[in-house]
């Protein structure tokens, strides 16, 4: 291989074909609780459909409003994204302070394509979800949970330090159900504000929690690739490609662009042709098999 026919490692972030697409990076982030279970606990705990602002709802608004909201579950779980964002409004109208209709409308309005996609929008509603649920003790750990995707709303705007102070107190909620993902999502704010030492030790926090989280490897080999830490990101994308069959389908995919990469630059031209041939075979018209084709025809 010749010197230099490729290039050094590049910053990662949400939308970097080297890494995992945004809703790899974000929405496998999001606590991936049973949202029919979790919303009638959330519903039941610590009278939360009790109105914090100037007027109450009556009893059969706030109960309407519950209704729509599991109504907005039931389409959401069917994949109408349209129609559990419209339920979800009329149950925001009928309670303004219902705060499980809050939070699940911001992430909807955050993750939908297309005219649904709505950033400002909600930022608007998690921000409501996480005022609510810090008037109302958090139970359950419902307030993590909204600190959690709010966080990564803020990280998609670009508000970087925000989502840092946000993210870390999720992570920090001796509440949170699933704190690996609140810590993984801590490490990608820290980098997204620029500070690789802070995000290589929140994404280590979060594979040492739960060591089988694939895409916790995948993001330190890929920081480390950055930081040109060759044989520390050979490791970790190691121990990602481990996991391959735990994770969704492509992250292989992932994992060997990336590796071959890596392996190229460490001099292992073998290796990093075997890990790119095999990226290719795995979907050539995806961006990860595309990127494997240019890299495969520099290596060679």
């Amino acid at each position: 291989m010749a010197e230099g026919r490729i290039a050094r490692p590049r910053s990662w972030g949400l939308t970097d074909s080297a890494a995992p697409t945004r809703s790899w990076a974000m929405a496998l982030s999001v606590p991936r609780w049973g949202l029919c279970a979790a919303l009638g606990f959330l519903f039941a705990s610590s009278g939360l459909l009790c109105a914090c602002g100037a007027s109450r709802p009556s009893a059969e608004d706030a109960a309407r409003s519950e209704r729509e909201t599991n109504l907005a579950v039931t389409y959401y779980t069917e994949g109408s994204i349209p129609a559990a964002i419209e339920r979800l409004r009329g149950a925001i109208a009928l309670d303004p302070d219902n705060a499980p209709a809050h939070y699940l409308l911001g992430y909807l309005l955050l993750e939908a394509s297309g005219a649904q996609h709505d950033p400002e929008g909600a930022l608007e509603h998690l921000e409501r979800a996480v005022e609510l649920y810090e008037a109302r003790g958090g139970v359950g750990g419902q307030l993590s949970e909204a600190l959690n995707v709010y966080g990564l709303a803020l990280m998609s705007a670009e508000r970087c330090p925000e989502a840092v102070s946000i993210l870390r107190r999720s992570a920090s909620d001796a509440t949170n159900r699933e704190p690996f993902k609140a810590w993984f999502n801590l490490g990608l704010a820290h980098h997204c504000a620029g500070d690789s030492e802070a995000a290589l030790e929140a994404l280590r926090r979060s594979v040492g929690i739960n060591p089988a989280w694939c895409f916790g490897h995948l993001r330190i080999g890929q920081l480390h690739f950055e930081r040109e830490e060759l044989s520390e990101a050979e490791s970790a994308l190691d121990r990602a490609l481990a996991l391959e069959q735990s994770c969704i389908a492509g992250f292989g995919q992932q994992v060997r662009r990336v590796r071959g990469e890596v392996r190229a630059h460490l001099g292992h031209a073998e290796e990093a042709i075997g890990d790119l041939e095999r990226c290719v075979e795995l979907g050539r018209d995806t961006q990860a098999g595309l990127d494997c084709q240019r890299l495969l025809e520099a290596v060679q």
